[in-house]
This record gives C-alpha cells, sequence and structure tokens, in this order.
C-alpha cells in the first residue's frame, strides 16, 4: 500500500489544529463572559449572621446577667460607667457639651440610684442594661449613647438625631449597624428587624424580587432609611404604616402613601383641584 504523502498530511493536520485552537478561544471567552456576568452567590445563613453586626454591636445585643445598683447617695453617673466598662469590657466616653446645650451641668456627677435602686436583671441585653441607667439622666430631650467605631459614646437625643438627621423632623427611628455582603433582601431585612426590634413587612406579591442579592454598609443608619435603601437596589419601595416599614411595589408604596392625605380631604371636606370635595357634586 502506497503510504499517503507526508506533505499533504502534516497540512491537512494543521488545518485541523487551527480550526481546535480557534474553538477553544472562542469557548474560553464564552464561558468567562458568563461567569462575569453572573451575580455572586449569596452568602448561606451562618455566614450571613456571623458577618453582619460589627463585634461591638454584637455585644451589646448579647444577654448578659446585670447585677443592678443599690441605693447609694454617693453612686454618680461617671462611677457607674466605669463599672459598666470594668465588667463588660467596653469603653464609653461621655459628650459633655450635648449635656450641657440641654443645660445639664457636670452630667457625668448626676446621682443615679441617690433615690431609687436599679434592680438586678437576668437575660436581658447589655443595651438594654446601659439604657436602664441612662434613664436616670436629666436631660430634655432624653440620654441615649451612639455606637462608636471602637467605644459607644454617651450623649443626648437631642444631639444624636441632630447629627443623623441634620434639621429633618420626624422622630428618629432605631439605628443600625450591618456589614450587607451579598444577602438576600428579604434575609438581609428581617435581620434589620431583629437588630433594631422594629416591624419590616415583605409584600408577598413582589415574588423574586424578595430574593435578590444586596451589598451595602451601614452605620449609625436609622432603620426606616436603612429599609428604603436596600429595597431600591431591588426596583421596590418602602412605605411606614404606623409602626410597621412595608416593602411593596412602587405602585402600591404610592397608593398607600395617599391613603392618609385622602381620608384627611374627607375629613376636612376639602379636595384637590380637579376633585370633588366629599359630598359635593360635580359640576
Amino acid at each position: 500500500m502506497r503510504p499517503p504523502a507526508r506533505g499533504r498530511f502534516c497540512s491537512h493536520r494543521r488545518v485541523e489544529d487551527v480550526a481546535m485552537i480557534r474553538f477553544l478561544i472562542s469557548f474560553v471567552f464564552m464561558l468567562g463572559t458568563l461567569t462575569a456576568a453572573a451575580p455572586a452567590p449569596a452568602q448561606d445563613n451562618d455566614k450571613q449572621r456571623a458577618s453582619f453586626m460589627t463585634p461591638l454591636v454584637d455585644k451589646l445585643k448579647s444577654p448578659v446577667n446585670f447585677g443592678g445598683f443599690e441605693r447609694d447617695e454617693r453612686l454618680c453617673l461617671s462611677e457607674a460607667l466605669d463599672q459598666f466598662a470594668e465588667l463588660f469590657d467596653l469603653t464609653i466616653v461621655v459628650n459633655d457639651k450635648a449635656f450641657k446645650d440641654e443645660a445639664v451641668e457636670d452630667v457625668q456627677d448626676t446621682k443615679v440610684v441617690e433615690k431609687k435602686p436599679i434592680p438586678k436583671m437576668k437575660g436581658i441585653t447589655l443595651e438594654k442594661a446601659i439604657r436602664e441607667l441612662l434613664n436616670r439622666v436629666p436631660s430634655t430631650s432624653g440620654a441615649t449613647y451612639v455606637v462608636r467605631d471602637r467605644h459607644i459614646e454617651i450623649t443626648t437625643v437631642q444631639a444624636l438625631s441632630k447629627e443623623v438627621r441634620g434639621h429633618a423632623k420626624g422622630p428618629l427611628l432605631p439605628l443600625v449597624h450591618a456589614n450587607v455582603d451579598r444577602l438576600l433582601l428579604n434575609e438581609a431585612l428581617k435581620l434589620l428587624a431583629e437588630q433594631a426590634e422594629f416591624n419590616v413587612v415583605i409584600d408577598a406579591r413582589v415574588g423574586d424580587k424578595a430574593k435578590t442579592t444586596v451589598t451595602a454598609r451601614l452605620h449609625n443608619v436609622p432603620i426606616d432609611t436603612a429599609v428604603r435603601l436596600l429595597a431600591d437596589m431591588a426596583g421596590l419601595k418602602a412605605v411606614q404604616v404606623d409602626n410597621v416599614l412595608y416593602v411593596t411595589s412602587a405602585e402600591n408604596a404610592k397608593a398607600l402613601q395617599e391613603e392618609p392625605e385622602k381620608r384627611t380631604l374627607k375629613q376636612s371636606g376639602t379636595a384637590k383641584p380637579g376633585e370633588s370635595a366629599p359630598n359635593e357634586v360635580p359640576q
């Protein structure tokens, strides 16, 4: 049998090799494009909770056995805070100026259990124990605390509200702190609601939008602002209905926001331009 011509065989092999190389390059390019376009997978539940809150916030939300303070005419706020700091490994700073702005001079010298003791409490969060103490501090707007990078700051509600909301009116809702890293929207909102102890409800009719992956870093953000921003990432809107933040479609949110206004117009007997007032017959 006559052997094939070497030159002809080699030429055919080179054509096949070139075709194969082109195919592999196209395949790798297509695979890389698909990989880049695919959304990052959401974290599993254990990793979500472990990385969601900062260590300091996690400590404040953890249950403790609070020994309380017996009635003592000499115990002042600074000494009580020192005991908290030593017992629970905290760094606590007092914003004296905030209290002076509300005519409270030398707030750290305030006698906190002069007339009434603070009872022992088991299983409450460290946050609530601190608030029990701050309830004894006089100020017009009330004493509160704010989480900083590595410490907590004792301040007034008025000073904190001005810092967070500027000159905006209305109550300051609970602040949240969270590292939202590739979480499903519904899971992120659930964790925020638990942290703030505030009601957040997602409209079941939004479907798969509730499973949109969201990412954000939130530090001292009011719960209503945090929910509104995360909802917007999924093309949804948040509307406050009494003490509930309701995440729903833009259309439904608009309708819910208009309901109180329509009720007010009906009760007052007035109407918007082009609308008939209650009991008024259109011309």
